[in-house]
């Protein structure tokens, strides 16, 4: 779980928060960031966040904390984004009520790291503070959603699991991200639960669609390919099994890698 919905300006925070040097600092952040530089943002925050602009802005400190985190994130760098991402949430709590939209991200963050760690009663408590934040818009839902599909997963309801990846899905391509790598992601995730079901085939045609989005995402990280591809060997093996215990199955095989997958 992990999906790099960045913090833009003014997300979750009225405008009146943001003054224009934030805005200019967290556009090269959130663009740095979106091309893997996570370094080059921290370096970006580290010199250009100054004490006084972090007193007088705490929720600008707290987005790009929140920003970096994500960036983290997703470079799999988890101690370090669990790091930025409560410095981001201590920010935020200067200024903002808890049921801001603005925490959702870095709370994710917290979930995600915590799940990663087996660290689940603290995950449970990190998902009930997500759920007391006023939802605004998809990319929000689709933060409740994986993150709730994710503690459905440790506790191997798979088909509620489904359920819920399926409407994290239909909220991601809501928000406009059809073609991004987190669309590729949470299909490997959905082709994981499957898995566990033993839907073979629907895991296949699921990881094909997700390496068909991966393959033209600009947006991907160095793990993204990877682990969609462990998930397709998985349900290769499984098919070849069954194959050979039914031998009219189609020659054509979802084991085959073409050029993109």
């Amino acid at each position: 779980m992990g999906y790099a919905l960045l913090c833009g300006l003014g997300f979750g925070a009225e405008p009146s928060k943001i003054s224009e040097e934030c805005g200019r600092i967290n556009s090269t952040v959130v663009a740095q960031v979106v091309r893997g530089a996570v370094d080059d943002a921290q370096r970006v925050v580290s010199g250009q966040l100054t004490d006084s602009l972090s007193r007088t802005e705490p929720t600008c400190a707290g987005l790009l904390y929140s920003n970096i985190a994500a960036g983290l994130q997703r470079s799999g760098r988890l101690d370090e984004a669990e790091h930025f991402a409560e410095r981001a949430i201590a920010h935020f709590q200067v200024d903002l009520p808890p049921d801001d939209r603005v925490y959702l991200r870095p709370l994710e963050i917290l979930a995600s790291v915590d799940l990663a760690q087996q660290r689940i009663a603290k995950a449970r408590d990190v998902f009930r503070r997500m759920q007391m934040v006023r939802l605004a818009d998809p990319s929000d839902r689709v933060l409740i959603l994986s993150t709730g599909c994710a503690l459905l997963e440790l506790e191997e309801k798979w088909e509620q699991a489904a359920l819920q990846l399926t409407g994290a899905l239909s909220a991601l391509i809501e928000a406009g991200k059809r073609d991004s790598a987190d669309h590729a992601t949470m299909l490997g995730e959905l082709a994981t639960v499957y898995i566990h079901e033993n839907r073979y085939h629907e895991a296949g045609t699921v990881l094909d669609r997700a390496l068909n989005i991966l393959g033209g995402a600009n947006d991907a990280g160095p793990l993204d390919r990877v682990k969609l591809l462990n998930s397709r060997a998985v349900v290769c093996v499984h098919q070849n099994r069954w194959k050979r215990q039914n031998p009219l199955w189609p020659r054509r095989s979802l084991c085959v890698l073409n050029s993109r997958g």
